[in-house]
């Protein structure tokens, strides 16, 4: 379990780390645009932290929750690493909350 938590701290601190950057250097958005993209990450992973505790114990299984988030956390950190320029604003905004919800609701 501690291997887990590692990977998805090494998860977390990237996407936070370069989120924006990723967002300025790639896209035409102003700062003010990408610091938007990166509080929506940020409240929709806080508030996912209770629906992804819940569906854990729905589903009986918190190794498999944390599974399911770890597959989606690696899909959505390429889908970030591929934002490019042509990127419309409501696409980036979904990414940043499906991100929100796959990489930052499971924190520790």
């Amino acid at each position: 379990i501690t291997l887990t938590g590692f990977s998805f701290a090494i998860a977390q601190g990237a996407l936070f780390t370069f989120f924006v950057t990723a967002l300025d250097q790639g896209t035409a958005f102003s700062l003010a645009q990408i610091g938007v993209a990166f509080a929506l990450m940020q409240g929709v992973g806080v508030l996912s932290r209770v629906g992804v505790g819940w569906i854990a114990d729905l589903v009986g299984s918190p190794r498999l929750t944390l599974t399911a988030l770890a597959f989606g956390s690696s899909a959505m950190m390429v889908v970030v690493a591929l934002i490019g320029p042509g990127w419309p604003w409501a696409v980036i905004m979904a990414v940043a909350a499906v991100s929100g919800l796959l990489l930052v609701s499971m924190r520790h």
